[in-house]
């Protein structure tokens, strides 16, 4: 492994530590609680009890589906 971009990793890992440390240091995560509540909402409002849509996206939010994807992206290499 050699490091051709040190100055790049660097910099892009203080980028994510930061980004990290915004939301959970903060009480209440600041403005990022804004954010993830618009967003939760905008994708959860489509949801109308008893479509097979709902149960679709119950369905691929379960453990065993993540599991699955897992092994199949496995199989690709």
């Amino acid at each position: 492994m050699t490091c051709s971009h040190p100055f790049a990793i660097f910099t892009l890992n203080l980028l994510g530590i930061t980004l990290f440390l915004s939301w959970y240091l903060p009480k209440h995560h600041s403005f990022w609680l804004n954010i993830d509540s618009s967003i939760f909402y905008f994708f959860n409002e489509k949801l109308i009890p008893g479509s097979k849509f709902t149960e679709f996206v119950a369905f691929v939010n379960i453990k065993a589906f993540d599991v699955i994807s897992l092994l199949c992206m496995g199989l690709l290499y």
